[in-house]
């Protein structure tokens, strides 16, 4: 449920340093949506605001980033058929860390999520379940050479958990049928 938006880090072996802010946004956005992937129709009232940095790392010649996005968001989800409604919010911090060059444009990294990334609360404002501590992430991207942050998302894997994390591991479908469905 919780989207991860990933700039593709890389860096240059033996590079340990990161030069001066690329991209440097505060942001904050709201939209509404609706969907029925869970067999029936959720609509969907979300928020969220933050602030994202992206920086090139030394020496890479424009080819190795590292993205961090220090966020918040609240979604509030409602079955329009029975106005039954629940919220899921999170506040967290996603940040690259490391990268190295497989071959040619593709790279590898890791990056953390830590914080609370995914709360759902009932409509009494109860906690059902909540995300806490951090996920290690290791991802493998073909950075395109064009010089910019990004690129194609190869391959992600978790691989390691610190701290209970049943939404990122749960079944969301689930979660909204017991809730609203």
């Amino acid at each position: 449920m919780v989207a991860l938006t990933v700039a593709a880090a890389v860096a240059v072996p033996g590079t340990a340093q990161a030069g001066p802010p690329l991209e440097n946004i505060h942001y904050e956005f709201a939209e509404s949506s609706s969907f029925d992937d869970c067999g029936f129709t959720i609509e969907s009232d979300f928020t969220a605001n933050g602030h994202f940095m992206v920086r090139e790392i030394e020496g890479s010649e424009g080819q190795a980033f590292l993205g961090h996005d220090n966020y918040r968001y609240r979604d509030v989800l409602t079955n329009p058929a029975t106005g039954a409604w629940f919220v899921v919010r999170g506040t967290a911090m996603f940040k690259e860390l490391t990268g190295r060059q497989i071959d040619g444009d593709i790279w590898e990294f890791t990056a953390h999520e830590v914080g609370q990334p995914f709360v759902v609360e009932d409509s009494d404002g109860n906690v059902v379940l909540r995300d806490r501590g951090r996920l290690t992430f290791r991802a493998v991207f073909d950075t395109l050479g064009d010089n910019a942050p990004g690129g194609e998302l190869i391959e992600q894997e978790v691989t390691s958990v610190s701290g209970p994390h049943p939404g990122f591991f749960g079944d969301f479908c689930e979660i909204a049928s017991e809730l609203i469905g």
